[in-house]
């Protein structure tokens, strides 16, 4: 009996290898499909091939115009790959999509609102000759070519007062905070100061520089490796001296009188200097004790000085309530 089904099949195949598809006339017909060897090859001269070849990332066998076989679709597992003259440039998987040259995205077919260079990354406006772009380079740096107003930046800061930006100058109210992990800051502009921190939460080191110009750091250790050059302060004639007035500094004083030291505290110096020749008298912090040269005179006992003109004594916080002389001019002496 003939089996007209396969007899039509049959005369389809031997129809489309006279036509030059490339079918061989040994290929037979299944059910679920057609197998067939060689490639299908559009007649026109600029027209698609289906090569018949292992699909690969830089092999396509897909192919949109049989004159240049290097270029059309290929695969690797589960990734169609887009091959251009032999070389894979895009590729998309479920998790990704790869572009290996530049990415440029025009809306309008004309202007660009998005560029990925190697190396940087712009986005514009779109506005063409007019432009707005913001590039974010390779070092990570961010760049704009215009200007912010206030009013620009209001729909991203709400309801706080927004910053003008324009060329190298940022100018606006509130506090400015770097925050890298969004919860240690590491660099805070206030309303009259600068404070830089380390960023550990609970054991912050702050650095601080404040509406007059002085630093402060909050931590009892700065260590540095260059060289550190500052002035001595240099007291007039104060008869009671603040904690923050004995590291490093010299009260200069005139006429008979007394100067009160602060509580001593571990690090603090400090060096009284008569300009005249006039007693003076240290007088310690009720428990504190002096050790006038090396002798413990008990807590709260002040000193005289000798009553001359460049009178000087050198007094150091070896430990906390304790003041030594490290050098003196003349005899110093208990006050009687």
């Amino acid at each position: 009996m003939i089996n007209l089904k396969r007899w039509f099949v049959e005369i389809v195949i031997l129809s489309l290898v006279f036509a030059g598809v490339g079918y061989a006339a040994h290929e037979q017909y299944f059910p679920n499909g057609i197998k067939f060897s060689g490639a299908i090859i559009a007649d026109d001269a600029a027209g698609p091939t289906i090569v018949d070849e292992t699909a690969t990332s830089t092999n396509p066998t897909l192919i949109p115009n049989k004159a240049e076989t290097d270029t059309g679709i290929g695969w690797a597992s589960d990734t169609l790959h887009i091959v251009l003259g032999g070389a894979d440039e895009y590729s998309f998987s479920i998790s990704e999509a790869i572009f290996k040259a530049i990415l440029t995205v025009k809306p309008d077919g004309t202007n660009e609102v998005l560029q990925v260079n190697d190396g940087s990354v712009d986005f514009t406006d779109g506005n063409a000759g007019t432009a707005g772009t913001m590039t974010i380079d390779s070092d990570g740096d961010i760049s704009y070519n215009k200007d912010f107003a206030a009013t620009d930046l209001d729909g991203i800061l709400g309801s706080n007062t927004p910053a003008a930006i324009a060329g190298t100058t940022i100018a606006g109210t509130g506090v400015m905070t770097v925050s890298p992990d969004a919860t240690n800051e590491v660099f805070q502009v206030n309303d009259g100061s600068i404070d830089f921190t380390d960023g550990n939460a609970g054991t912050t080191g702050t650095l601080t520089i404040d509406s007059s110009g002085n630093l402060s750091y909050n931590k009892s250790l700065l260590v540095t490796t260059g060289t550190l050059h500052g002035k001595i302060e240099i007291i007039a004639d104060d008869n009671s001296l603040s904690a923050a007035q004995c590291y490093g500094s010299v009260n200069k004083l005139n006429g008979a009188k007394t100067t009160t030291l602060p509580a001593a505290v571990a690090g603090m110096s400090v060096l009284p200097y008569s300009d005249d020749a006039t007693k003076k008298t240290i007088d310690p912090n009720g428990t504190d004790h002096i050790w006038l040269n090396g002798v413990d005179l008990g807590a709260g006992v002040s000193i005289d000085s000798p009553a001359t003109v460049g009178d000087f004594i050198v007094l150091i916080a070896f430990s906390n309530n304790n003041w030594y002389s490290l050098g003196q001019s003349g005899t110093w002496v208990v006050t009687p």
